[in-house]
């Protein structure tokens, strides 16, 4: 199992800084914080809660060290989301609503845990039926469509990250996930400056007409 360096190859994709929130997090094999705790985790159960203790083809990736594993838990899971869940209180007491926009990539060929289709999408597009309003819905697949990229919804990943005291039940915390295929930026194990260049130029679209 390989995982890009996200630091050595990192990009400017484009800013929303008006009023959106940005929040950059360690890397997942270190710690998933967009995954429930343990037993709340459909993935806990194969290796793959906030802890990986197996990579995306079922090896090993690490043995468990719960001590090792506490010290993730509190130092960078726990205040992660105590950060997000601030910054989005933050911006709810400003505007009375607030958008989360979350991003990630993608590997082409997908893990062994995905009920894989032939042709992986470029853009995968994650919903939560309580805090994605259609509005947000509906312009984020015709922008990326319209950008001549295939679009799927919630499919090869789902669902949307929301602070956990909003989550289920606070509708003015909006959100969508928008997955991007690491084929968009990538040849092979090496980052593309053209396709970088042009992905970048498409989120800044995205985020400046939404």
């Amino acid at each position: 199992m390989t995982n890009t360096n996200l630091e050595e190859n990192k990009r400017e994709l484009g800013s929303y800084k008006k009023h959106g929130i940005r929040i950059t997090c360690r890397d997942i094999l270190d710690c998933d914080v967009e995954r429930f705790e343990d037993e709340s985790e459909p993935m806990f159960s194969i290796g793959r809660g906030f802890f990986y203790t197996k990579g995306y083809d079922g090896s090993e990736l690490r043995r468990l060290d719960a001590e090792w594993k506490e010290r993730v838990y509190r130092d960078y899971y726990l205040k992660h989301h105590e950060l997000f869940f601030t910054k989005a209180k933050t911006k709810l007491e400003s505007y009375g609503v607030v958008h989360i926009i979350d991003c990630h990539s993608f590997n082409e060929h997908l893990s062994i845990y995905s009920n894989e289709k032939q042709v992986s999408p470029d853009i995968c597009i994650g919903t939560d039926a309580f805090h994605t309003p259609n509005y947000l819905l509906n312009y984020t697949v015709n922008y990326f469509k319209n950008q001549g990229y295939t679009v799927e919804l919630n499919y090869p990943y789902a669902g949307c990250i929301i602070p956990k005291p909003y989550f289920k039940v606070n509708r003015n915390v909006k959100g969508i996930m928008i997955e991007i295929n690491k084929r968009l930026y990538m040849d092979k194990n090496s980052v593309d400056d053209f396709k970088v260049e042009r992905l970048r130029n498409v989120m800044k679209g995205f985020f400046e007409s939404i």
